[in-house]
């Protein structure tokens, strides 16, 4: 666009005309690569979404606490309690086997 300007064997206004011709040809251009509103819209919105709860857990891990945003589910508590069961079996010399400690009650 600059070049256009710069012809200095034209009238300036042919070089003011030239050059809005191009500015407009640029102007579609960037148009048709550009993402649509809602496109840009959504993006933004996982934008702040990620810096929001990275930032949470940011937090939540300098202050001791812990990271995962959700409460352990029935089934996370079942195995950790059925872990420590075994654990402390097979610490005391008891069955170390699963299927062996619920057999015994």
């Amino acid at each position: 666009m600059k070049n256009a300007l710069d012809k200095e064997h034209l009238l300036p206004s042919q070089r003011i005309e030239i050059f809005e011709n191009l500015l407009a040809q640029a102007k579609e251009e960037l148009n048709d690569h550009r993402d649509p509103i809602w496109k840009r819209f959504l993006r933004d919105c996982l934008r702040i979404l990620v810096l929001t709860f990275s930032g949470i857990a940011v937090y939540r891990k300098l202050t001791g606490q812990p990271v995962n945003f959700f409460k352990p589910s029935h089934g996370q508590i079942f195995v950790e309690d059925v872990n420590h069961i075994t654990i402390a079996t097979t610490n005391h010399g008891k069955p170390d086997n699963i299927s062996e400690v619920f057999s015994s009650k």
